[in-house]
């Protein structure tokens, strides 16, 4: 995510019960963000649309719905896409 004006910093990969990320933005950014399972349906919704004002935010996700697989979470952050690589193991 280097070429938008956030990071996305994966603090628990794999991941079991919680994932836990930090959000960096630079300036005022609209995010929507899920996790997808490897079919590409949606698991779980973690923004959708919302503001993030240029700050880092911590955030730690409850996955203790989903399986143990592969999933990615994905979005959108000012209409700029991205996708990271996730793995959830018990």
């Amino acid at each position: 995510c280097s070429d938008l004006p956030f990071d996305i910093i994966v603090l628990s990969n794999p991941f079991s019960n919680e994932l836990s990320l930090n959000l960096k933005t630079t300036v005022a950014a609209k995010i929507s963000m899920s996790i997808y399972d490897v079919l590409g349906q949606e698991a779980k919704r973690v923004y959708d649309n919302d503001i993030l004002e240029g700050e880092t935010t911590k955030l730690t996700v409850n996955t203790d719905e989903l399986a143990q697989s592969i999933y990615f979470l994905s979005g959108y952050v000012n209409n700029e896409p991205f996708t990271v690589k996730l793995i959830k193991a018990d």
